[in-house]
């Protein structure tokens, strides 16, 4: 069993301030990391009434400031909103300064309103997720540091060779498998229906399905 936390960070009219919000969210991940909790999730909305948390990966940073020991991951992070490249780059970042305590949980986001924001479709999710975990994979992975991208070269830092902890969180079957296979997601937290528990995901030797 594992003692997890969950922050949504919303301040509806009726609510807490989001300045008293962020603090307070500070000082409860430092309790908990004394008393020996094991992650703390961030969820991500943009453009929420309610002022949902738009930027998890900040929040993982600052916890990792507050605390010494407790995990921490956006669950989810909404991957087909973000550029491949700087995403990559701040995970490296946050998996250096939080070594072994950083974990990532994306999935694919169902708000039309929030991929008119950023100028991208929801009709294509799912072939930008595949995209966004198949670049993850390669450079924090296999640590190719040089990249050619329609006849542009790069090379990308900072150097980390290691793929933090992946998860995909979503509902569809089809891309369990797809993603499973194809960007050797080590596991998917899946909402099937008839799904429970924790158990191999069929056709996808080495993925775990946990639910």
């Amino acid at each position: 069993m594992q003692l997890q936390l969950a922050f949504e960070l919303r301040s509806p009219d009726c609510g807490a301030p989001h300045r008293e919000l962020y603090a307070a969210m500070l000082d409860i991940c430092a309790w908990a990391d004394e008393l020996g909790f094991d992650v703390v999730n961030f969820g991500e909305h943009h453009g929420a009434d309610s002022g949902y948390n738009p930027s998890p990966l900040i929040a993982c940073a600052a916890v990792a400031g507050r605390t010494r020991r407790i995990r921490m991951r956006p669950n989810v992070l909404l991957a087909p909103l973000y550029d491949p490249v700087k995403l990559a780059e701040d995970c490296a970042v946050l998996a250096l300064i939080a070594p072994h305590r950083f974990s990532l949980a994306i999935g694919g986001g169902y708000r039309p309103s929030e991929f008119a924001m950023f100028g991208r479709r929801l009709d294509e999710r799912w072939a930008a997720i595949g995209e966004v975990v198949e670049f993850l994979r390669r450079v924090l992975f296999s640590c190719e540091q040089s990249h050619h991208e329609q006849g542009d070269s790069y090379r990308f830092y900072p150097s980390y060779c290691q793929l933090p902890p992946l998860v995909y969180n979503g509902w569809c079957r089809k891309w369990h498998l797809k993603l499973a296979r194809l960007c050797r997601i080590r596991s998917i937290v899946s909402n099937l229906p008839g799904r429970r528990g924790r158990g191999p995901v069929p056709g996808c030797r080495g993925a775990r399905c946990t639910r």
